[in-house]
């Protein structure tokens, strides 16, 4: 014995489908308002740091600091990243930054001048990782007050 046979219609179908497509969206746009609310707690909490360093009177390049980078080295999307004073990069980003150093690479700007380096601080392994990528994809800074 066997049950009935139920056969959907076409707009039963069409129904299921756009249920489906709404729902997807929705859980889409849930994950993106997650994401975007993350963002600005991080960009609001950076702001706040940055306005005690400044209120401090202390130069920001100065200031400790943590950053991450994204960039393309080639055909290659290279990573590297400094928080709580420790650089934590891609190889090949890494050799590059490194031949850099070892040729003596400075940056000048604004009155400054800055030795290639990937053990002085996070302003120069910066600086020295941005240069030794072919690309710079994306760099966040962010700021701490000295002792924090």
């Amino acid at each position: 014995m066997s049950g009935p046979s139920f056969s959907p219609s076409q707009p039963d179908i069409l129904r299921l489908q756009a249920a489906v497509l709404v729902a997807r969206r929705s859980r889409s746009q849930s994950t993106s308002a997650r994401s975007m609310s993350r963002e600005l707690r991080l960009t609001a909490a950076d702001l706040r740091e940055r306005a005690r360093i400044e209120r401090r009177g202390i130069d920001r390049s100065e200031a400790e600091a943590d950053f991450a980078l994204r960039g393309q080295f080639g055909e290659r999307v290279v990573c590297a990243s400094f928080t709580g004073g420790r650089l934590s990069c891609d190889p090949e980003l890494e050799t590059q930054a490194r031949l850099l150093v070892a040729l003596g690479e400075r940056f000048v700007g604004d009155g400054r001048s800055v030795q290639a380096s990937l053990e002085d601080g996070w302003l120069p392994a910066l600086l020295t990782l941005m240069r030794a990528c072919d690309r710079v994809l994306r760099s966040e800074v962010r700021y701490r007050a000295p002792g924090r």
